[in-house]
């Protein structure tokens, strides 16, 4: 089923989704604004500009707000009643487009990121995910924390914060997702109201970013650890590039086949994954697992041997297993109102035609034995980016696996 497109007349794109089962209506605004469009200068500003705005958004009973800055893009969300939807779909396009910034706001965000910075660093398996960006990608802002580090964001001023808003924040750069029991005519006629009077700006460019081809090991020491955090990266494929379908079968079957070695055989780690990650600008095929520190070396040489050896069992039967678990949690997702919204409103911000869920499953249903066999040469071809965090060095051991 594909959603009813409208597009304003300042150049918005409004998507309506209906879901009739629910009592309750999703707004969602998901804009090009995301951390990879600081500057030098600004880095941090993304983060900061969307709290400020969610602070300021006081949603009707029955309303949550949420807010998510990613490096692609940021997301303002009501979770709104059906009663209370003319007002909030007001006071999201009010806040969004036309906050108030103050010296008072933005210190009071700086202090929140702080806090929102040292809770992910006292929990090793959060802060792997955070600092590994930084082994994927050695230069660019792809390097550095989506947040910022404390030191710049305690460099923003007032300006930062007004010129990342006012590059990024117009209409050119938003999709307007409205999902839920609501009438559709009810829905877009609130849309133009609120939204028409945005202006039309000049659309974002994202920019490029630079792929390391050697081996990269960052190892983040943390001292009386009794476990180890270990990430394994490589470059994957962004959402418009059609390959990224077979990159996630090849993820399924990976990390179906290094579980039951890892888990039921060896039984060397109760926290494994394997998953691939599509956005707008790239994509990220990752192995994240926690383990004792004693099997580390036999947890690298099973890895090393999956990734550049071909895997076991990679028949038609495997390969239809994965695409059948995909479909199924496309299906469940699409149950959720949210998710209904997450994915057209993504989808339609980074992918320029419109695209439906069933076009998306079709998508994963199509890709052959082949494509599969492609991605893994893909993989294949690259020297892993490994990020890890434990009680001690273990880098030079790592390195002497790899090497």
């Amino acid at each position: 089923m594909s959603p009813s497109q409208v597009k304003l007349s300042n150049g918005l794109t409004v998507l309506f989704i209906p879901h009739k089962d629910v009592n309750s209506v999703v707004i969602q605004l998901r804009g090009n604004v995301g951390s990879n469009l600081e500057s030098k200068s600004e880095i941090g500003a993304a983060h900061l500009t969307e709290h400020i705005i969610l602070n300021q958004i006081r949603p009707d009973v029955g309303g949550e707000v949420f807010g998510v800055t990613s490096r692609d893009d940021g997301l303002i969300m009501i979770k709104s009643l059906n009663s209370s939807f003319n007002k909030n779909i007001g006071a999201i396009a009010y806040h969004t487009f036309t906050p108030v910034f103050t010296k008072n706001n933005l210190e009071l965000q700086k202090k929140l990121s702080f806090k929102e910075i040292d809770r992910h660093k006292n929990s090793p398996e959060k802060h792997l995910i955070r600092i590994s960006n930084k082994t994927l990608y050695q230069s660019g802002r792809m390097s550095v924390l989506n947040t910022g580090e404390k030191d710049d964001i305690r460099k923003l001023s007032l300006s930062n914060i007004r010129s990342f808003h006012k590059r990024h924040y117009h209409a050119s750069n938003f999709v307007l997702a409205i999902s839920g029991n609501v009438n559709k005519n009810r829905a877009l006629s609130l849309a133009k109201k609120y939204f028409s009077s945005i202006p039309l700006g000049i659309k974002s460019k994202s920019p490029n970013h630079y792929q390391d081809n050697s081996l990269q090991i960052t190892n983040k020491v943390m001292p009386n650890l009794s476990q180890t955090y270990v990430k394994i990266d490589f470059y994957g494929f962004p959402l418009k590039n059609k390959r990224r379908y077979a990159l996630s079968i090849l993820s399924q079957i990976l990390n179906l086949q290094i579980m039951q070695l890892i888990n039921t055989k060896l039984g060397m780690s109760y926290k494994l994954s394997c998953f691939a990650y599509s956005s707008g600008t790239y994509g990220i095929l990752s192995i994240v697992a926690t383990l004792d520190e004693k099997d580390i070396d036999e947890f690298f040489n099973v890895i090393r041997s999956f990734i550049y050896q071909t895997p076991k069992n990679f028949g038609d039967k495997n390969i239809r297993s994965a695409i059948d678990r995909i479909v199924r949690n496309l299906l469940f997702d699409f149950d959720k109102t949210s998710l209904r919204a997450d994915f057209y409103s993504q989808m339609r911000l980074h992918i320029s035609k419109q695209k439906s869920y069933d076009d998306e499953i079709v998508g994963y249903k199509n890709t052959s034995k082949k494509a599969v066999v492609e991605a893994l040469k893909y993989i294949k071809n690259q020297e892993p980016k490994i990020t890890v965090i434990s009680g001690k060095n273990l880098k030079n051991k790592i390195e002497k696996i790899f090497k």
